[in-house]
């Protein structure tokens, strides 16, 4: 009987040779990598339009973590197959509305470079799971997914699967999880380090509703399209901006992923011009909603200051965050069926998010000024400043003056 065969992918790191004293960390995916609660939602609606469900978002979003078909059955639908492939169906159609949470690309390379063994563990498909995770542009050691042997959380199966990928000690791992079948799915697999994802995050079912839609600035187009040919054209400058910008602060989604292959390249150490980001571009799918001419177009080089633009960018992402968060702040308030304990939640997270914003705004302007840069003219003979001459005294009786000597002991009277 053939075995059924892994859904693992493997990297350098997980060579057993080299995995003696090393740290692993296991992840989940949805809600702790990247943000694909608006896939989930879109899919959602499109089950409850085609096979006419009037089960909210909010409820099924409870069970999430969990098989589908259990939560199906805990939700009392029928014809979970339907269900399911639809489901899966759409969220495949609207896959490109996920979004890697702020910082998690840079966090995972660091940890890669340190020696850190990596493995996600999701209750996804492989086939859904695999194009989400390749926009992390990460190795990961081991990818556990829905489908796959064993049972799933909150079993503990495939974090022990995962470990075993690893070839890792449950009782120095250390797990990262935002629902509750995460963390008893790793307390059963006796996982000691068991990590909560976005504590301050909204709880579920208490989200406010969806803000409305910004009308176009052209201007911050503008900006962020000359902030991307600056940075093409000197990418050396990164290594500073990236401590104070991050993908979030760009309007256009296309834009901010030009950013990410743009921050990805300078982490690799890899050249940096308009047709590196072009390969980048394609490796990470940001072509399936574009095309090559207009990233070609976008990172053409320029004379601009990254620098300059990149504050600017700021300065309109703090504009909106403003907004933003004094909407959800209205829309939260307004809500009756809205708890207090999660009326506090959503208030401090709009605020943190413009706190956020604020500080590295303040960090741009705290930064160093850029070293001037060295004239192509040869260096000048630096002039050197030499004492005056010493000038003799002048005798006032004439040169041949000389004054008398004073008498000795031996002289006579």
């Amino acid at each position: 009987m053939a075995s059924t065969p892994r859904p693992a992918i493997q990297s350098r790191h997980t060579d057993p040779a080299r995995r003696g004293g090393q740290r692993s960390l296991l992840l989940d995916l949805d809600g702790v990598l990247l943000d694909t609660r608006p896939v989930m939602q879109k899919a959602w609606g499109a089950v409850q339009q085609r096979h006419r469900i009037e089960v909210p978002f909010e409820q099924y979003e409870q069970h999430l973590g969990r098989p589908f078909n259990d939560i199906m059955r805990r939700l009392t639908v029928t014809d979970a197959e339907a269900v399911h492939q639809t489901y899966s169906e759409a969220s495949k159609a609207v896959a490109h509305l996920a979004r890697p949470f702020d910082g998690v690309e840079e966090v995972l390379h660091t940890l890669v470079a340190r020696g850190w063994l990596l493995g996600v563990v999701t209750s996804k498909p492989l086939d859904r799971a695999a194009p989400l995770l390749a926009q992390l542009g990460c190795p990961f050691g081991s990818v556990r997914a829905a489908g796959g042997p064993g049972r799933s959380k909150p079993a503990p199966d495939p974090l022990l699967l995962a470990l075993v990928d690893l070839c890792a000690d449950p009782a120095q791992a250390t797990f990262v999880g935002d629902m509750a079948v995460d963390h008893e799915a790793a307390r059963r697999a006796g996982i000691s380090r068991r990590w909560r994802a976005h504590s301050g995050a909204t709880p579920r079912g208490g989200s406010p509703p969806p803000l409305r839609e910004l009308p176009p600035n052209d201007q911050r187009h503008a900006d962020e399209q000359a902030f991307l040919s600056a940075v093409t054209t000197r990418p050396n400058e990164l290594g500073g901006i990236r401590s104070y910008l991050s993908p979030g602060d760009f309007a256009d989604p296309l834009h901010q992923q030009l950013y990410r292959c743009l921050t990805a390249l300078h982490h690799r150490g890899e050249p940096i011009d308009p047709i590196t980001v072009l390969w980048e571009a394609q490796h990470r799918g940001v072509l399936a909603s574009t095309t090559p001419e207009t990233v070609l177009t976008t990172c053409a080089r320029s004379g601009n200051d990254p620098d300059y633009w990149a504050t600017r960018i700021l300065d309109h992402a703090l504009l909106s965050t403003t907004a933003a968060s004094a909407e959800h702040i209205k829309l939260a308030v307004d809500d009756p069926t809205m708890t207090p304990q999660q009326l506090i939640t959503v208030c401090r997270r709009a605020l943190r998010d413009l706190t956020a914003v604020r500080l590295r705004r303040h960090h741009a302007h705290q930064r160093p000024p850029a070293p001037p840069l060295r004239s192509s003219r040869p260096p000048t003979q630096r002039s050197v400043t030499r004492p005056p001459p010493r000038i003799a005294p002048v005798n006032p009786f004439g040169p041949s003056y000389s004054a008398p000597r004073a008498p000795t002991s031996s002289s006579s009277r």
